[in-house]
């Protein structure tokens, strides 16, 4: 990937939004209705960082923080709802946000206040959405743009500039997804991996990763690094690791 500024990463995140905003006209309806109950909003996740990277196949669901409170934001996705005939389904998500299923795509939507790392205590910020981005578990899932037209990221840029995914933390989500959603990433971007999330993989994914990073990784000093971390594993826990 070519290294590119914040501000340069903020005008893809606006331009992306632009382009969703044209192609799913139900995606405005709700973030204007949203800012009608004077509530603000932030795009996070795979979208965003999907449109920076100029991603054609980025994920078609879009990830939404308000900035409301759990109960008055499933109050306002009702009433959004009852008047929206492109609403086939709303529902609570497995981890407590909403999820919205639009006739053309998918909508997660969470209080501002209820997401899993600001519950968590992990970051504290006065800057809600800032906190937002700085609670995300890998570096690559670090971006955000708000209705303000804010921007913020957490080791985003630097994954972009040096190639290497991070692990900013992994104790409030499942740390056997997060070592696979880390695997899909660094697949999918041409990215190595840091040492903390060599560790997370081989740990929850066992050995049969080793292959991955060996085939996917540039890096030959990483590559050493991951064939000495393994094999400094005792053999039973490799073994008995799915």
């Amino acid at each position: 990937m070519t290294a590119i500024s914040s501000a340069e990463a903020r005008e893809r995140a606006v331009e992306g939004l632009a382009n969703a905003l044209r192609e799913y006209s139900e995606l405005g309806d709700l973030l204007r209705f949203v800012r009608s109950r004077r509530r603000h909003w932030a795009i996070v996740g795979g979208a965003v960082r999907g449109w920076i990277l100029r991603d054609a196949a980025a994920p078609r669901d879009v990830d939404i923080v308000v900035s409301a409170g759990k109960h008055e934001l499933e109050a306002l996705l009702q009433e959004w709802a009852e008047g929206a005939s492109c609403v086939r389904a709303l529902a609570t998500t497995r981890l407590g946000g909403m999820r919205l299923r639009l006739a053309r795509f998918d909508a997660d939507l969470w209080s501002v206040s209820e997401t899993v790392g600001v519950t968590g205590g992990l970051v504290r910020d006065s800057n809600r959405f800032r906190a937002v981005a700085r609670s995300a578990s890998l570096s690559l899932d670090t971006a955000v743009i708000t209705s303000s037209g804010a921007f913020y990221e957490y080791g985003f840029i630097q994954t972009i500039k040096t190639g290497v995914l991070s692990l900013q933390h992994c104790s409030l989500v499942s740390r056997r997804s997060l070592a696979a959603k880390a695997l899909r990433l660094c697949q999918r971007y041409s990215l190595s991996p840091d040492l903390a999330v060599q560790e997370l993989v081989v740990a929850e994914l066992g050995r049969s990763a080793m292959d991955v990073f060996h085939e996917r990784t540039s890096s030959p000093i990483a590559r050493d690094e991951f064939s000495l971390l393994v094999a400094a594993i005792p053999a039973e826990m490799r073994d008995n690791i799915s």
